[in-house]
């Protein structure tokens, strides 16, 4: 039984997978074609157990716990509380997101009206799932909103109006991962190998013009930095692109990029890909 009819949608990085660990440019995204909400079902034991480990995480971490109705949190859970997600996990997609996002929404004592405050605030709840979180997954989750961040001492900024995504489209590699090994080669290669240090200057350039490309509505210059940086993630971050999606990487008709960090889950295309029976697509 849904307890209400508030959805909470997964997020998508359209740009700015890697670059923003080192302060570069990153916008961000609901993506409506997934997501989660609450509801009554007793039966759902992977979302209970979920539930149990974010309840006792918040116990211990009282700081972080004291925030939010834990009492009324623990009666709900025993009364079977689930949260009915259809988020692919591994994917990058912010299925834990999605969660923190539902339960600060339904069990914060006072809502927190500064962003970089409520970010940090998500952030901390996260960790019950990943040990280390920027909050900027459950926030985009929260808001239902897009974000664009312009630097690790800019704003954030809240983007309202609706992007012309109709060139995008994701392509599901139907591979689950984790995100911290692949950030720790990414920060191994970026130590020992300076050609890669080099792309990922390239990048940070590369990202910034396409989010403004995009903000501009200029699909010209979007196409080129796009087809740019699908080009450099090829030649440099081979081992966070699957095997089964190197066939299809670049074309006349398209080009593919991480969506996250990669390694399975989502990838990210642009232009017109040739249907593929094993492969599934999704437009955005």
């Amino acid at each position: 039984m849904q307890l209400d009819h508030k959805i909470f949608n997964a997020k998508l990085l359209l740009i700015g997978e890697y670059t923003v660990i080192t302060g570069g440019q990153a916008l961000t995204m609901p993506l409506k074609q997934y997501g989660g909400k609450w509801v009554r079902d007793p039966a759902n034991v992977k979302s209970h157990e979920g539930l149990t480990k974010l309840l006792g995480y918040l116990q211990v971490e009282k700081s972080v716990g004291n925030l939010f109705d834990l009492r009324r949190f623990i009666r709900d859970v025993n009364d079977g509380l689930a949260f009915d997600s259809d988020i692919p996990q591994g994917y990058g997609l912010g299925s834990s997101g999605a969660l923190v996002a539902a339960f600060y929404d339904r069990y914060v004592n006072d809502v927190d009206l500064d962003l970089t405050s409520l970010k940090s605030t998500l952030a901390a709840v996260e960790c019950a799932f990943h040990g280390a979180s920027s909050g900027l997954d459950p926030l985009v989750c929260y808001l239902n909103k897009s974000i664009w961040i312009n630097g690790p001492s800019a704003p954030i900024v809240i983007i309202d109006k609706e992007f012309n995504l109709e060139k995008f489209f994701l392509l599901d590699t139907e591979i689950s991962r984790k995100t911290e090994p692949l950030v720790t080669l990414w920060k191994t290669k970026g130590k020992a190998d300076s050609d890669f240090r080099r792309c990922n200057v390239m990048l940070l350039d590369l990202c910034a013009n396409s989010i403004a490309s995009i903000l501009n509505e200029d699909d010209e210059n979007l196409s080129n930095s796009l087809k740019l940086i699908s080009e450099k993630q090829f030649a440099h971050y081979r081992e966070m692109i699957p095997e089964n999606i190197v066939p299809f990487w670049q074309s006349e008709s398209h080009f593919l990029k991480l969506c996250g960090a990669g390694g399975g889950g989502m990838m990210l295309g642009y232009g017109t890909l040739p249907d593929q029976s094993s492969l599934k697509q999704i437009s955005l």
